[in-house]
């Protein structure tokens, strides 16, 4: 009997230090003055990280919603570790560009080993301090406009045999379409097939781009606005990636909307919500529409979002995607080629809707993007 009872003993203390361990940290952004959004034990705020009932951007979006009219950010727990979810654009903003010192780097390199993944360990996006540096300046080059100008007849060559293998398979489809997510266009395309007037008018100006070779020289392709707004209007819609953490690298003050304010220690995360802004009303009238027109040069273009830190298409600051350049004129050639050649139309198989497949992390449509195309003569 008393064996038992010592092995109960033992059992219930092991459950209650375990359930100590989980909820240690809950309630530390209460006692540094900090608004604290509904968290679980162990779970934290985004419990779709682990129930997968749902794409965890809609968690994110969840709590966005609640604080953003309130506050400039609010305390939240990937897991057991606090995290500050950053609501402002401007001070979204600030910690890209301004104050980019305070948050040198991505939290995320935490996750990457460099003996275990020596290619992704020395991926800048991943390195830190004077290893970003140094890493960025040897690629920065290799990214310049005259290189990717000199690469662009071979980028042009791919997008002809792209269009040459869709009139492959739009001749054999037999109604059920072909997968965009293959095409390496899934968006892009998908969004530029669901908006026929957009489509027909990008088609016209890349008509009147064509030159006598009956191809769009790179520099036409860089200056084509109503393009140029489209991938932008696609890219919002569905950013590559949906949200970033950051590591303060230098002590910060933050000051909330009624002027509270608590010092951020090095070593601590702040999380930023790309998609949340992206899909805020207050920034974009009717966000879940596809209007390339906001990011026309005279509506102020996609730099006048950016610098009011309401477009993260691609990051910011310092450590904007390097290579920004480069895939945005890949996509965009590709665009042109298949929308000169092929009028494209959303086949019955793609969902109405655009929810995000709840078992992945980036932006995929839950049952994928499925198109018809039809040859233009």
């Amino acid at each position: 009997m008393d064996s038992w009872l010592v092995t109960l003993s033992l059992f219930v203390g092991a459950l209650g230090a375990f359930y100590i361990f989980l909820i240690w940290n809950l309630g530390s952004w209460k006692k540094r003055g900090v608004p604290e959004a509904k968290s679980y034990p162990g779970i934290g705020t985004f419990p779709s990280l682990f129930t997968q009932k749902r794409n965890v951007v809609y968690d994110y979006d969840e709590v966005y919603r609640q604080y953003r009219s309130t506050n400039k950010f609010v305390g939240v727990y990937n897991g057991r570790e606090p995290q500050l979810f950053i609501l402002d654009p401007d001070l979204v903003h600030r910690i890209h560009v301004n104050d980019f010192k305070h948050f040198h780097d991505n939290a995320l390199s935490d996750t990457i080993d460099e003996k275990s993944d020596a290619i992704v360990g020395n991926n800048p996006f991943f390195l830190r301090g004077e290893e970003w540096k140094e890493r960025r300046n040897e690629l920065v080059p290799g990214m310049s406009p005259n290189r990717i100008k000199n690469v662009y007849p071979v980028t042009l060559e791919i997008c002809k045999r792209l269009t040459d293998f869709i009139r492959q398979q739009a001749g054999e489809q037999n109604n059920n379409g072909i997968g965009a997510y293959e095409l390496f266009l899934r968006y892009t395309t998908e969004v530029l097939a669901r908006n026929p007037r957009a489509q027909e008018k990008l088609r016209e100006e890349i008509l009147s781009n064509i030159n006598e070779e009956g191809f769009v020289s790179f520099e036409s392709l860089s200056e084509m606005p109503y393009l140029d707004a489209c991938f932008n209007e696609a890219i919002r819609l569905f950013s590559p990636l949906s949200a970033n953490t950051k590591l303060c690298t230098q002590p910060y003050e933050f000051v909330n909307s009624d002027g509270t304010s608590f010092q951020m220690k090095k070593g601590e995360i702040v999380f930023i919500s790309y998609r949340s802004i992206h899909h805020d009303e207050r920034y974009y009238k009717n966000p879940e529409e596809y209007i390339p027109e906001r990011f026309l040069p005279e509506n102020g273009g996609v730099k006048k979002f950016r610098e009011e830190g309401k477009y993260l298409g691609f990051g910011d600051g310092p450590r904007i995607c390097m290579g920004m350049r480069f895939g945005a004129t890949q996509a965009k050639a590709a665009i042109v080629e298949i929308i000169r050649n092929f009028h494209v139309k959303v086949n019955s198989k793609t969902s109405n809707d655009n929810l995000l497949d709840k078992h992945e992390i980036v932006a995929v449509l839950d049952g994928g993007i499925w198109l018809d195309f039809t040859p233009i003569n």
